[in-house]
């Protein structure tokens, strides 16, 4: 049993090794928070978009793994790899600030194990 109170960072538990969690249970003050588990890969809608110069990008996984996200132009070219390290189950947001980018149609490209999911993104400046 971990009793976790206002942690200082967003790292909330490490552990070399590996741990089985069996339960987690989240209160604030007023009671409980029901916690919801995502049940398959996807991405949500990039939020603005279109956007100047960043933007947020939402995606949800269902369990621990891989997760690999890069930014290509219209031909191909890859522009800026955002993410490519292993991450935890559920709900993220990650930031891709532009500002050094021109205006044009960009794809966000996330792969999730042999999974592949592609976004389009609107940069206007």
């Amino acid at each position: 049993t971990i009793i976790i109170v206002a942690p200082e960072s967003d790292a909330i538990l490490e552990a070399d090794g590996e741990i089985e969690i069996l339960e987690i249970i989240a209160a604030n003050s007023s009671g409980v928070i029901q916690i919801t588990k995502p049940e398959a890969f996807d991405i949500l809608s990039a939020y603005p978009n279109p956007f100047n110069p960043s933007t947020s990008l939402n995606y949800s996984i269902p369990e621990n793994g891989y997760l690999q996200i890069n930014i290509y132009n219209l031909t191909g070219r890859l522009v800026e790899s955002l993410y490519g390290d292993y991450t935890s189950a559920g709900e993220h947001v990650i930031n891709w600030n532009a500002n050094m980018y021109s205006s044009g149609v960009y794809l966000a490209e996330f792969q999730y194990k042999n999974k592949l999911k592609t976004q389009k993104l609107m940069l206007i400046k």
